[in-house]
């Protein structure tokens, strides 16, 4: 394409790494996740096709090695950061309405920037203003593929640093702009801790642009900006983000300004008259008191109308089984699993194969969907003498059939394993099934504690605490009477105390009788709880 300015051409590259997720990580359909630059890409792909005059145009979006995403864009002159000079008010008011025309298509489009500063805005020397850069929230779905923040911190809204936040936080990020041009850079010689700091403390101003301009020794400069310009900052500096405008009005009424003579004309006193306005203060009173009549009356029929709520709320149905319910069925399974084969369950833990992944078309079906239907037949009689219970256990006496190939299966051995499942004895299964206390199926593999309760029964000496972790950890801190019982020197192959030493073997089999034993553990011990559970078993 043939441009007249040599200017025109420019085009930047900006680069980033996509998050990695975890290894052998997989979703609730038993297939490994999307990489975070798939996604990536797959989204940009729309902003390719956004085109608006004050947008720099993307033009490509390339995913590299190791979760590289480079993307390509148009420029266009320097940005707002770059330009030394003050700009006069009439400036101010042609750049902040070319930004709040691009960022109303933005919105139109459902885009937010989120990452809109002065770095990110350009303009040339005929005082066209584009935005750069403006698609990296949404081609990372609100960040969430990255592993870094997004925007720099003195643009950010109060909702946003509290991990929250929409739209709005554009028209915040937009009036500390126009605030920035009117009075100087705000918070430059800060960190960036102490700029998030200053931010929330704006939660408790009624004005937070006076406030600001203060903070700076500012506030007659503040003051001197034109009227209109100042209500405009105001009105995109509230700190609800409901009660701030939206670039739609943003937009009309930075049109209705003539940026030729921004100072308003104030209409002087005595021309409207006294008798309008005393006849319309009348009517509104009257109006007012009428209304307030009219609305006891129709709250009293809404009031009416609304029956006996109690008895509408008894004859909803709250017995009959709803998609949640599987979360409950599968927690007893994995309770069940862990009872009767811990060796096996605590390996599956270990390699994150939940029953998720596996167990869901096994109840959903009744097994119909992995079985055949000679086998089928077999179960169901079973299932009609003995009860809801049964799938429960035989889900249990199908992972006890496929044992060692299991404990000898990484992640991705198991799922190839369970989506071709090899030849299971149906008829062992049901006389494999073994009884256990309902009660059981309801209490955790390892059940918490309350923190007040652990203290209380610490005070009065009422329980026995083991602590799993390392014994460099144990060192550091460590609970006053406690047990070191490294996780990592418990062999499952074990079954009795005296493996762990002879003090830890008479406390812990005198808690054991007393039931009054705790474990404690570091946050990424997550197998921990489970090994010395099973070994206590």
């Amino acid at each position: 394409m043939y441009q007249d300015n040599e200017d025109d051409c420019k085009f930047a590259a900006c680069t980033y790494f996509a998050k990695n997720h975890p290894g052998e990580m997989c979703g609730s359909n038993g297939l490994p996740l999307t990489p975070s630059s798939i996604t990536i890409l797959g989204r940009a792909q729309r902003l390719l096709t956004i085109e608006h005059p004050n947008l720099c145009t993307y033009l490509d979006v390339i995913r590299g090695k190791h979760e590289r995403i480079i993307v390509v864009a148009e420029v266009i002159g320097k940005s707002l950061k770059e330009c030394t000079s003050k700009f006069s008010y009439q400036e101010i008011i042609n750049i902040a309405k070319q930004v709040a025309i691009s960022m109303k298509f933005l919105h139109e489009q459902d885009i937010t920037h989120r990452t809109l500063s002065d770095d990110n805005i350009l303009i040339d020397n005929e005082g066209r203003v584009k935005l750069f850069n403006y698609g990296l929230y949404y081609m990372t779905d609100g960040g969430s593929e990255v592993s870094f923040p997004l925007g720099l911190p003195r643009y950010l809204s109060p909702e946003t640093i509290l991990n929250g936040g929409g739209p709005a936080a554009d028209v915040w990020s937009y009036g500390i702009i126009l605030l920035e041009l009117s009075i100087g850079k705000l918070w430059n010689n800060l960190k960036p801790g102490p700029i998030l700091r200053r931010i929330l403390t704006l939660v408790h101003a009624n004005n937070p642009a006076e406030r600001i301009a203060r903070e700076h020794d500012c506030f007659e400069q503040y003051k001197q900006v034109p009227e209109n310009l100042r209500n405009i900052i105001e009105k995109c500096l509230k700190i609800y983000p409901s009660e701030r405008a939206t670039f739609s009005e943003l937009v009309e009424d930075l049109t209705k300004i003539d940026s030729k003579e921004l100072v308003e004309v104030k209409t002087p006193r005595g021309l409207m008259g006294w008798l309008p306005i005393h006849s319309a203060l009348h009517s509104s009173r009257s109006r007012d008191r009428h209304t307030a009549t009219s609305t006891r009356r129709c709250m009293g029929g809404l009031t009416w109308r609304s029956g006996d709520i109690e008895d509408q709320y008894e004859r909803i149905d709250k017995e009959t089984p709803t998609p949640t319910d599987r979360q409950e069925y599968l927690a007893k399974f994995w309770q069940m699993t862990a009872f009767h084969e811990p060796e096996l369950a605590t390996h599956l833990h270990e390699i994150n194969f939940v029953p998720e992944l596996f167990a869901i078309p096994w109840f959903l079906t009744m097994f119909s969907h992995v079985f055949p239907l000679h086998k089928i037949v077999h179960l169901w009689d079973a299932l009609l003498v003995e009860g809801p219970a049964l799938p429960l256990f035989m889900g249990v006496g199908i992972l006890r059939q496929l044992r060692d190939t299991l404990l000898s299966s990484g992640f991705n051995e198991c799922i190839l394993l369970f989506s071709d499942l090899p030849e299971i004895d149906i008829g062992e299964c049901v006389k494999d099934i073994v009884e256990i206390p309902m009660e059981l199926l309801f209490n955790e593999t390892s059940p918490r504690i309350n923190l007040s309760d652990f203290f209380s029964l610490i005070c009065q000496d009422k329980c026995c605490v083991i602590d799993i972790r390392s014994n460099l950890l144990y060192e550091k801190s460590c609970i006053d009477g406690s047990i070191n019982v490294p996780y990592s020197g418990v062999h499952l192959g074990q079954h009795e105390l005296r493996a762990l030493g002879l003090h830890p073997q008479r406390v812990i089999q005198e808690a054991i009788k007393q039931k009054k034993v705790v474990v404690v553990a570091s946050a990424e011990d997550e197998t921990a709880q489970l090994k010395l559970t099973v070994l206590m078993e």
